[in-house]
């Protein structure tokens, strides 16, 4: 069903369906129901986790690609670690899209 359905649950076939094809987050989000069941803790701890990869990515695209020396890297990875902008992306679980998206930008550099 993780493969058939859009990201809110609803067959792809049906017309009711917004076509909203996000499988690896739905593959995620049913990673977290399998091992911890429906507890909301964990859907927020797993967001945070894939935040806390996206700065260390973010860091290191900051250090390689735009070739930064280590100290500023590394400030700018804690300004986006910290930056309010991406209260909404970790916090809600449905902004795990975000930041699976934000992790696969940084991994594409």
């Amino acid at each position: 069903q993780v493969f058939r359905n859009d990201f809110w649950g609803t067959p792809m076939a049906d017309v009711g369906s917004h076509k909203s094809y996000r499988p690896l987050t739905t593959l995620t989000f049913r990673l977290n129901y399998i091992t911890f069941g429906l507890c909301s803790l964990w859907f927020h701890a797993t967001n945070v986790v894939l935040h806390a990869a996206a700065c260390v990515l973010f860091t290191r695209v900051c250090s390689t690609i735009a070739g930064l020396r280590k100290n500023f890297a590394v400030f700018a990875g804690v300004l986006f670690a910290v930056h309010p902008i991406h209260t909404e992306a970790v916090t809600g679980i449905v902004g795990r899209a975000d930041v699976l998206a934000c992790i696969f930008f940084l991994v594409s550099l």
